[in-house]
């Protein structure tokens, strides 16, 4: 949980399992993957890239890919990238991505906190983004 300011809501803010602890904010590099890589306090580079199918339906693909330091490796630089299916029930407020393809620096860390598939699952929920005018008019009516 990256939210050190406290400027996003958290359902789950201290949860640490289970299904709520699974949110996210898409920062640090907004790698879907529960995972440390791909977040820096020096520097990253990342290319995030959401598709949607041509259905009818809130479905689509992510792919994201970066760079940062990582000083394990000769070259002084860290490649990752995660990809897999992306769903909304209200798009850029409440979004659910699935990793299906990892690099093998993100599947070893998975390995390593012993995470299992639906553990791998995130969210977004960004109620923030909702238009308060609405709230306002609906308290109003009441």
């Amino acid at each position: 949980l990256n939210d050190y300011t406290f400027d996003q809501i958290f359902l789950g803010r201290t949860e640490t399992t289970g299904f709520l602890s699974q949110q996210f904010n898409e920062n640090q590099g907004a790698f879907k993957s529960p995972t440390a890589l791909g977040q820096s306090n020096q520097w990253i580079t990342a290319l995030n890239i959401k598709m949607e199918l041509p259905l009818h339906i809130p479905v689509g693909i992510f792919a994201d890919a970066g760079l940062c330091p990582d000083f394990s490796v000769s070259s002084g630089v860290g490649y990752m990238f995660d990809a897999g299916i992306h769903a909304w029930i209200a798009r850029g407020i409440c979004d659910v991505y699935i990793p299906l393809f990892y690099s093998e620096d993100i599947e070893k860390s998975f390995k390593a906190k012993g995470l299992t598939f639906g553990q791998t699952i995130r969210f977004t929920f960004n109620i923030q983004k909702l238009d308060q005018s609405v709230f306002s008019k609906k308290m109003i009516e009441l």
